[in-house]
């Protein structure tokens, strides 16, 4: 016995819709996952906040706190970063995503610190003159 083609098409067709969908990856298989090291999570134009920083200074483990807050006059961020042993500096910030940009002038040079938000945790680098290191922080309590 034979099948007439009419059939044949009508008993195909949606099998080879779901193999098709079967092969297709689905949006969240495509996505990054949020703990991806290449995922970032934005800063917003006034980012605000306070963290605990820990800067590689020659191999060593120097202790900071950044505080950004949102300046009620011209409502933009200020921040200020206390290192331990006293040194403190107010900070220029630009928002450049996925980078929040701080910069001062020391009598060292121009400091610059670039950090990226991963949730609570932040990473990034710091560059003082011709020293420099990296920075891994988080949101302070």
């Amino acid at each position: 016995m034979r099948i007439p083609m009419i059939v044949a098409i009508a008993l195909a067709v949606p099998l080879m819709s779901l193999a098709a969908q079967a092969q297709a990856p689905t949006a969240t298989a495509a996505r990054p996952a949020a703990s991806d090291s290449t995922s970032h999570d934005p800063w917003g134009a006034t980012p605000a906040g306070r963290y605990a920083l820990v800067a590689d200074v020659d191999g060593s483990p120097r202790n900071a706190t950044l505080t950004m807050t949102i300046d009620s006059t011209t409502h933009q961020t200020k921040a200020i970063i206390a290192v331990e042993g006293g040194e403190t500096d107010e900070m220029t910030v630009k928002v450049n995503e996925p980078e929040l940009v701080l910069e001062t002038d020391t009598p060292d040079g121009l400091m610059t610190i670039r950090l990226r938000r991963h949730g609570n945790d932040l990473t990034g680098a710091w560059m003082r003159g011709l020293n420099g290191g990296t920075i891994k922080g988080a949101l302070a309590p």
